[in-house]
């Protein structure tokens, strides 16, 4: 290069700026480089052209092992269980225009409420409660989930308490993803959407989609209902995905596996346990039969303390032996629980019930798996909770149900406070403590440490004030002179 250089300059000069040049057109991530090692990706394509080809197959998938594989069955219990809980309670806290709460507003809101949440949808078989871990539970296994809000007294539908509203749950299946047309109305998935990709209604199914046996779902076999009358809870991970995916669609490989490795290793331990053991004979006494003449074949039951006593010369008993059951496969199945536990999101001592180690290690578990939880908790309550909550006081005030009084902040009527899923106890006495010290400090209100325990702040102090056991506040140590005890150490 020095030669070439000295002798053509210029030459060496535009080989130069040539090298530069595709020095920078090849110069990319290592990681984006063809390789014959690494699976290249299929391309990129919008989260709709993802989920048309894969979702309801994904559904179908997360449906089998929520009915069959244990594993899969404790993942979505261990979410519905840190989302929902037993219930979300709900305490109205509409104020006074001189801020303060409105106790008897707020009690009596709370007594209708709680009498409409006794059958709140429209088959009138669940209860409040169980309806909500059934609506979280299909929006996580199935990637979403629909429900209708029926308002108004009408003759298709008897509400079961005073308040006219009810909610039909729907499922996914009745929301076809292979109704999609560009004119005159441009409908994605099933879903009615304007320019900004807002829905705008939903085109659902007439009848059971099991019973529909068409390639292609039509317009007339849809009814067209408008977007404010639906609720629809899905889990996305995509910008503007229209339809969801199932919380599982990362892991079910995974499981399906899990799955057939623990049925292998059951089935070579019932095979192992079979053997027992053989006859054995010399070569000397195989020598001794004539070619055209067969051993019989004898069998032994097996007993403890058994002694063969029919033994013929030259024969001896010899046991199976057995690498079952295999000793690697707690570790296996651990690692593989940890990757499904991160893929999903939840904790892995709560799926694989392992609660080995400290305080320290099991509180630490918990708070890294709470954002998750309380990430989807808040979306679920935004979504379906809050909305529907909105819903039942219009329709309580419009009935009559509930009476507005006078000198109400209107802007706090729909003030509503919403918990998640109560704490759970590791260690009461340490939990406890901590709260004490939050509200002597000032950190924390003594109501929101018994809403977060599921309790009712109203409720408790009414009851406080008529047990007749009253409770003594424990006197704080005195503060330590440290000023005297550095003079003594001196």
């Amino acid at each position: 290069m020095e030669i070439i250089k000295n002798l053509f300059p210029g030459w060496a000069l535009q080989r130069a700026k040539a090298r530069h040049e595709i020095d920078q057109l090849t110069r990319y991530y290592d990681a984006a480089q063809n390789s014959t090692y690494r699976k290249k990706p299929k391309g990129s394509r919008n989260a709709q052209a993802i989920t048309q080809q894969g979702a309801t197959r994904l559904r179908d998938y997360a449906r089998d092992l929520d009915e069959n594989h244990d594993l899969a069955i404790g993942i979505l219990d261990t979410l519905v269980n840190n989302i929902v809980g037993t219930g979300i309670p709900i305490s109205p806290i509409v104020q006074n225009a001189d801020g303060t709460l409105d106790e008897k507003l707020n009690t009596h809101i709370s007594r209708v409420f709680a009498d409409w949440k006794r059958r709140p949808e429209a088959s009138r078989t669940l209860p409040f409660d169980e309806m909500t871990r059934q609506v979280c539970r299909s929006w996580l296994r199935d990637g979403e989930v629909l429900t209708q809000r029926i308002k108004g007294n009408t003759p298709a539908i008897q509400h079961h308490s005073g308040v006219p509203y009810s909610l039909e749950l729907i499922e996914a299946d009745y929301l076809p993803f292979d109704l999609n047309t560009a004119k005159p109305k441009k409908i994605v998935q099933g879903i009615e959407v304007n320019t900004w990709a807002r829905p705008i209604a939903y085109h659902l199914l007439k009848s059971d989609p099991t019973e529909i046996y068409s390639v292609n779902t039509r317009s007339e076999d849809t009814k067209r209902v408008e977007a404010d009358k639906i609720f629809h809870v899905k889990f996305t991970r995509r910008v503007n995905q229209v339809r969801g995916v199932s919380v599982l669609h990362g892991v079910i490989t995974r499981l399906d596996d899990i799955k057939n490795y623990e049925e292998s290793e059951r089935i070579a331990a019932q095979v192992a346990a079979s053997m027992t053991g053989y006859v054995k004979k010399s070569p000397e006494m195989r020598q001794e039969l004539p070619d055209e003449e067969t051993p019989k074949q004898r069998e032994y039951e097996m007993s403890p303390g058994m002694i063969f006593t029919d033994l013929l010369p030259g024969e001896e008993i010899g046991t199976i032996s057995s690498d079952r059951p295999n000793t690697g496969l707690d570790d296996f199945r651990s690692s593989m629980l940890k990757a499904a536990a991160s893929g999903t999101g939840v904790n892995y001592s709560s799926i694989s019930k392992n609660y080995d180690g400290s305080y320290s290690s099991q509180r630490q578990s918990m708070i890294e798996a709470l954002p998750g939880y309380e990430k989807m908790r808040n979306y679920f309550i935004e979504v379906f909770i809050r909305p529907m909550y909105h819903d039942f006081l219009d329709m309580a005030i419009l009935s009559g149900a509930v009476q507005i009084p006078k000198g109400i902040n209107r802007e706090t009527l729909y003030d509503v406070d919403i918990r998640g899923v109560l704490l759970p106890w590791i260690d009461p006495k340490k939990e406890v403590e901590a709260d004490v010290i939050a509200i002597n400090n000032g950190l924390k209100a003594r109501v929101d440490v018994i809403r977060e325990r599921g309790g009712d702040p109203v409720n408790i102090n009414k009851l406080i004030e008529l047990d007749e056991f009253k409770p003594v506040a424990e006197t704080a140590a005195p503060a330590v002179n440290q000023v005297a005890e550095d003079e003594e150490t001196a």
